[in-house]
Parts: structure tokens; sequence; C-alpha cells
């Protein structure tokens, strides 16, 4: 009977432990399905900005170098 209760508390305990695997790996895939979505929402906005940024340094560089 002993052995039939350590089996089963041991057997429940990786089933947990797998169990929580698998959430976590869900909540990544969400995660990283809102960022992707975000992103493409986003991506003409973020290219304009990093085209001014680039336009700030190429001036800067210029005023520097001349």
């Amino acid at each position: 009977m002993k052995d039939r209760q350590v089996r089963e508390v041991v057997m429940g305990t990786l089933n947990q432990k797998g169990q929580n695997t698998v959430e976590y790996l869900m909540m990544l895939s969400v995660v990283v399905g809102v960022v992707l979505v975000i992103g493409r929402m986003f991506r003409p906005k973020i290219a304009g900005i990093l085209d001014q940024i680039m336009k700030m340094i190429s001036d800067a560089a210029i005023r520097v170098g001349g």
C-alpha cells in the first residue's frame, strides 16, 4: 500500500512539472504573438523614428567633420 502511495505522489509531481512547463510555454507564445502584432502595427512609425535618428546623426557628423 505504501509503495502505491509513493508512486502516486511521485507521478503527481512529475505531471505537475510538465503541466507548469506547458503553461509557461503557452504564456510565452501569447506574449510573442502580441509583440509581433504590435510590431507590425507600429512598423511605419518605428521606421520613421529610426530615419530621423539617422538623419540627426548624419547632420551632427557633417557639422563636426566640416
